[in-house]
């Protein structure tokens, strides 16, 4: 829909005492499966808390009653604390949650397992970055389905060795009439998670048994010595 176009169904809406609803921007919970039938929610202010070298995330729901002119896009700002001391803008990152068509269900029983009992259809799932790591715009053109709602995910890297305390900033969409403001408040806690971690585990193991039995063999000899390796074990 141009300008024109959209100007003049305003004018005529306007004199039959009809108003558009304001799109809608707000806040939902990582947790949250955003459908593109899911109405306004009542949040509109982002609340985090995280230690330090954490990323922490939250969603963002989007939903308009009319079609867009032209493209919209969001922009956001650093997030800054008293002392001038700030969590830079390249430290939030916003992503489109793009839908996957699903077209058939799980081999799971159904009947015990509800939540795979729902209709198929379209799920949110991919997450497309708005800007590449270099700045390259390539998701930040936002176009809303009429009656529809897009979900957008966003996440907040807080540096390690940054000073405790609340950080403030926001996110905006730009649209055809008002902006849309998200405040956004970061509370970072005097503890930082270690770079690297100090815990025995035995993470990635998608390599096959070989890697696995390689794994293992690595954390008996680092337990119990070379003398008693895992060889004498009954590993792949």
């Amino acid at each position: 829909m141009n300008t024109t176009i959209r100007s003049a169904m305003l004018a005529v809406l306007s004199m039959s005492g009809v108003t558009l609803a304001a799109p809608s921007l707000w806040v939902e919970t990582t947790g949250t499966m955003i459908l593109s039938n899911r109405m306004e929610g009542a949040k509109k202010e982002i609340e985090l808390s995280g230690a330090k070298n954490e990323c922490v995330s939250i969603q963002l729901a989007l939903r308009s009653s009319q079609e867009a002119v032209k493209p919209w896009a969001f922009e956001w700002t650093s997030l800054k604390r008293t002392g001038g001391i700030e969590i830079a803008k390249s430290n939030v990152e916003l992503f489109r949650a793009w839908d996957i068509d699903v077209n058939h269900g799980s081999k799971e029983n159904r009947s015990k397992d509800p939540i795979r009992a729902r209709p198929l259809g379209l799920f949110p799932d991919a997450l497309i970055p708005l800007y590449t790591a270099d700045g390259v715009n390539i998701a930040n053109a936002i176009q809303p389905a009429k009656d529809c709602t897009a979900s957008f995910w966003v996440d907040i890297t807080i540096p390690a060795g940054i000073q405790p305390g609340l950080y403030s900033g926001s996110i905006t969409l730009k649209t055809d009439d008002a902006p849309l403001v998200i405040p956004v408040k970061l509370t970072v806690a005097n503890v930082e998670i270690p770079a690297e971690t100090t815990i025995p585990s035995m993470y990635n193991l998608r390599e096959g048994a070989e890697a696995c039995g390689q794994v293992l063999r690595h954390v008996c000899q680092d337990r119990y010595g070379a003398s008693n390796s895992a060889d004498k074990l009954p590993l792949p």
